[in-house]
């Protein structure tokens, strides 16, 4: 019997025009009032999340920045940041290579102030309803640094980045494609199945009470814990490969909730 479920937002349950349908909304009601645990799970800072936490009246935990922070009840109750040293060379790459990026100071979306107005931040902290902050090089605080992220939209372009700071980090940190634009790098310890692991600990439950549902890159280990692991129509290869099962359906298809109507609603 399942007895928790973690689902990622963007791409996931979310559709393209981040509005949950009443469908969606209403099918996580009725399986949350058997008494089963609906997590969110999201690369989103907690701050983006709390929105769509109050929307469908959760009081379980928020899983943030693929893993890095969870809160429940308002309260933190887990956080890891990125190493000091990694956040420094990530700082010192991106600026020899006059590259774009943003990062957070702990939940504080933060850049350099000469990319204050930066069409990249400016449509991001929009889309995020967040108000970033732009300090100096020698202001940067390297000991909260929750994740890291390089935007870009060369693809290629990205991929090369992505390349680079691998070489450059090696296995001092995790990093994941979380969009098509999007390159995040965050503590060697974080993602997104850690997370639920000490969620389920916190519960005294098991992964094979589990169920999972995502979209991305950043959505692997969250997918792969699970005993029931659901890739999204839309997600890429490397998801679908290590996933139990496969969505017919894409988040702009009420995929979760579809699924979670066969398996809880239908019987």
């Amino acid at each position: 019997m399942y007895k928790i479920i973690f689902t990622d937002l963007d791409g996931t349950l979310l559709p393209s025009n981040k509005k949950m349908t009443s469908y969606t909304k209403e099918v996580i009601h009725a399986v949350r009032s058997m008494g089963i645990k609906f997590i969110l799970a999201s690369g989103r800072s907690i701050t983006s999340m709390r929105n769509f936490h109050k929307e469908l009246l959760l009081n379980e935990p928020i899983i943030s920045y693929n893993g890095a922070y969870i809160e429940h009840l308002g309260e933190e109750i887990y956080y890891h940041a990125l190493d000091k040293a990694m956040a420094e060379k990530l700082l010192q790459f991106a600026v020899e290579n006059h590259l774009y990026f943003h990062f957070y100071n702990k939940d504080q979306l933060t850049t350099l102030d000469f990319y204050i107005d930066h069409p990249e931040l400016l449509s991001y902290s929009e889309r995020n309803g967040l108000i970033p902050v732009g300090i100096g090089i020698a202001d940067v605080d390297f000991s909260q640094v929750t994740k890291w992220m390089f935007v870009e939209q060369n693809r290629q372009k990205l991929e090369f980045i992505a390349s680079q700071v691998q070489g450059l980090l090696g296995a001092g940190a995790n990093m994941s494609f979380t969009s098509d634009i999007f390159f995040e790098i965050y503590s060697d310890v974080v993602n997104k199945g850690n997370a639920a692991h000490y969620i389920m600990d916190m519960y005294g439950l098991k992964a094979e009470e589990s169920i999972s549902f995502g979209d991305n890159h950043n959505d692997i280990e969250l997918v792969s814990m699970a005993h029931l692991g659901v890739a999204m129509k839309n997600s890429p290869d490397a998801l679908k490969n290590i996933a139990m099962m496969e969505s017919q359906y894409t988040s702009d298809e009420d995929g979760v909730a579809k699924i979670l109507e066969e398996l809880f609603l239908k019987k």
